[in-house]
């Protein structure tokens, strides 16, 4: 994103647009192009013209950016950690076949709730085995 804002402030008034938007619109990749050009609006500065107007999708994936940069990159030890400890035979074979998925899911993350508060966060970003 920085090597595209650096070359779109140098040499703006000399790039075809429409030309890029046929090149990857007949790839399908005109999402990318939008997702790439208003990441770049939000945290390089990209001149806001080029940035399309935020969609939810465009939101979303901001927002999932965000997150990924508040986890040192780490999302998907997170969310594979998540997956895990969250997996319905695990919690079945640790809590027992009494409860519905949903509330065995809730009372395990109570339980690591209270075990060990915020630092469950962080465990499950830097992929500690935290079950």
């Amino acid at each position: 994103m920085h090597t595209l804002t650096v070359f779109v402030r140098r040499h703006g008034a000399r790039i075809d647009w429409s030309e890029i938007r046929t090149r990857m619109s007949r790839v399908d990749h005109m999402a990318v192009l939008a997702a790439y050009l208003d990441l770049a609006h939000r945290f390089m500065a990209l001149p806001s013209e080029l940035a399309p107007p935020p969609t939810l999708v465009m939101r979303a994936r901001r927002a999932a950016c965000a997150a990924s940069a508040d986890l040192d990159g780490r999302p998907g030890d997170m969310f594979r950690n998540l997956q895990d400890a969250f997996d319905a035979d695990y919690l079945r074979a640790r809590y027992g076949t009494g409860r519905s998925v949903r509330r065995l899911r809730a009372h395990h993350a109570a339980t690591l709730w209270r075990a060990r508060g915020k630092v469950t966060l962080s465990e499950a970003s830097a992929g500690s085995q935290w079950r």
